[in-house]
């Protein structure tokens, strides 16, 4: 392997001491501001040793960087010194991402599917929404929406398939809270996405006697990793980290992106199967069945509502029947009185409906 002694990411400015592919396991030490060392455990061996300076860009550009490290040529010693006595907090992730890797999250940040704010966001609007999502500024991804701090990832791809709008996101791994991100998720304390978004379009709809509000067009300004989704389908599907040294190009993926090696850590589980009566069949998700559902209960409200009005109508033309049959009747009685005789005795109190036989028999 070909030891890169700099080099730049989004991030960071980063010196190589030593090949990564020496040691078996990683700890990082914050040891000035802005500046980290990446300490290694040589293999097969209980020696540490300095494998890497770390620059956040925030504070260091490639000439600041270069010249600290001129300036700071015994900086492992002194540290190395310091462990005799006090140990260097490991890192909370992957040994592959602790290898100079990357780390990613998958899932799905929204479904059409009914929220606990009984709203839905509908397939053309999440459709609509998936080129908004990988787009800067709005390809950023937050933990519980909070766009005023630093994202904790971003958007690589997004594509809408029959179970929701599904993202894979590369995740920060300079942010402040990453190891506590990256725990949660592999302990399943933080398991789902939120959107953000401003709503365009929308109209409401009965569902099962319920109203229902569809959202049917929005404006995408963010996706969050979140614990409490307001849709129980928007749910992170995998986790995992790759090394540098093993990516291999994924067709389905930009030239520029590459794809994780077999065996991601999957979670959170599968959400919860429908009821066995509706159970899905073999390839068939929980997801499409709920869809499913939803559609035969919107079918069948909207034969309810056509009965109602089906009924509204045949009692009109039954009253205007009744009518009608009235009139004609008494257009008989008049047609066989002498043309003499008043159509209206003393005794008959005329009606409207007896007017309504005159004018149509005399003019």
């Amino acid at each position: 392997m070909v030891i890169i002694p700099w080099e730049e990411t989004e991030n960071e400015i980063r010196h190589r001491i030593s090949d990564p592919n020496k040691y078996e396991d990683f700890r990082r030490k914050d040891i000035d501001n802005g500046v980290s060392l990446v300490l290694g455990k040589v293999k097969d061996t209980d020696n540490w040793e300095p494998q890497a300076i770390r620059f956040s860009k925030d504070n260091f550009s490639m000439e600041r960087a270069q010249k600290w490290v001129q300036d700071h040529p015994d900086v492992g010693k002194v540290l190395m010194l310091d462990m005799e006595y006090k140990s260097a907090i490991p890192l909370q992730v992957t040994k592959t991402f602790e290898k100079e890797g990357k780390y990613f999250v998958e899932g799905y940040v929204s479904t059409p599917d009914i929220d606990s704010e009984d709203d839905i966001i509908s397939e053309k609007a999440l459709k609509e929404a998936e080129s908004q999502l990988v787009k800067p500024p709005y390809n950023k991804i937050y933990i519980n929406h909070k766009t005023n701090e630093i994202a904790i990832g971003k958007v690589i791809l997004a594509r809408f398939d029959n179970k929701g709008l599904f993202v894979r996101a590369e995740l920060n791994g300079t942010h402040a809270k990453f190891n506590e991100v990256w725990d949660s998720l592999q302990k399943g304390f933080l398991d789902s996405f939120s959107i953000g978004f401003k709503i365009i379009n929308a109209f409401k709809k009965s569902v099962s006697g319920k109203m229902i509000r569809v959202i049917d067009r929005i404006k995408l300004f963010e996706a969050s990793l979140v614990s409490n989704p307001a849709n129980p389908f928007a749910i992170i599907t995998s986790i995992f980290t790759k090394s540098l040294d093993n990516y291999f190009y994924d067709d389905t993926m930009s030239e520029q992106t590459k794809s994780a090696p077999p065996g991601p850590i999957i979670w959170p589980p599968a959400p919860p199967a429908p009821s066995p009566a509706l159970a899905p069949e073999d390839g068939e998700s929980p997801a499409t069945m709920q869809q499913l559902k939803q559609q035969i209960s919107d079918l069948s409200q909207e034969v309810e509502n056509l009965k109602e009005k089906v009924a509204k109508i045949e009692e009109l033309i039954a009253d205007t029947q009744s009518e009608g049959k009235y009139v004609i009747d008494e257009l008989k009685k008049i047609i066989s009185m002498k043309s003499k005789k008043p159509l209206i005795d003393s005794e008959h109190k005329e009606t409207s409906k007896d007017r309504v036989a005159q004018k149509i028999l005399f003019g």
